[in-house]
């Protein structure tokens, strides 16, 4: 296990990443899920192997509002400036997870290898119970916004498999540990990857009522954050 993170740091390095790894939560549970080196899971086998750890994570507080268990719909909004990755049901907070590791600015990815973690509304395109991060979710990065905004900027590459993952390593994606991964792709496969939807945003502008300025800032910034926070009010 040690070698293999050398190993990841190496490659981070080597590739000009700058990858942050950041202290895991406390109440960080145990994973239940194996190494699998065959790489041959499915996305049915880790729900199973995930749905009690996940449902007791989860069922007590939709029941207590009203809902079921799984939810029809969720959110993920991802809050890059706090580090922070919440979930919610009807506008419902379920729960709150640390980021594990970081890395990029704040502003939106623009391009392949610019480091980047995406600002922007985005959906789940599969699950990969396969990945080298554990376990993964694929958003749908790039959107018809990056691609537009790259086509404007004549860049040819906007970049492209951005996941939310396991482990504590990050190239542009946003990683949440191993445990905590079972539990949002999990969650994510029961309720269905169409019904849920994915806003990452630079930071929390709920608690002072602006976004923080932009460290790296295309064109659109400002017609992004604007869009950006007309969905962040609504939670």
């Amino acid at each position: 296990m040690k070698y293999n993170r050398f190993i990841w740091l190496v490659l981070l390095f080597v590739m000009g990443c700058d990858s942050s790894p950041l202290n895991p939560s406390k109440d960080m549970p145990a994973s239940v899920l194996k190494s699998n080196p065959n790489k041959n899971r499915t996305v049915e086998q880790v729900t199973k192997a995930c749905r009690e750890k996940t449902q007791q994570r989860f069922a007590s507080i939709l029941q207590d509002r009203g809902l079921p268990f799984p939810p029809k719909n969720i959110e993920l909004l991802a809050f890059k400036q706090e580090r922070k990755l919440e979930i919610y049901a009807n506008k419902i907070l379920l729960h709150t997870y640390d980021f594990t590791a970081y890395s990029g600015k704040r502003g939106p990815k623009t391009k392949e290898g610019d480091r980047q973690i995406p600002e922007g509304i985005y959906g789940v395109e599969y699950l990969n119970p396969n990945s080298k991060f554990h376990i993964s979710i694929k958003i749908n990065y790039p959107n018809t916004r990056d691609i537009t905004r790259a086509e404007k900027a004549g860049i040819v590459n906007p970049g492209s498999d951005i996941f939310i993952h396991g482990k504590d390593l990050s190239i542009g994606c946003i990683a949440i540990g191993d445990a905590y991964i079972e539990e949002v792709f999990s969650l994510v496969s029961m309720v269905g990857t169409e019904n849920v939807r994915v806003f990452i945003f630079p930071n929390d502008a709920r608690k002072n009522g602006k976004f923080l300025p932009c460290e790296v800032c295309p064109a659109d910034v400002d017609e992004l954050y604007t869009e950006l926070k007309g969905e962040l009010i609504k939670y």
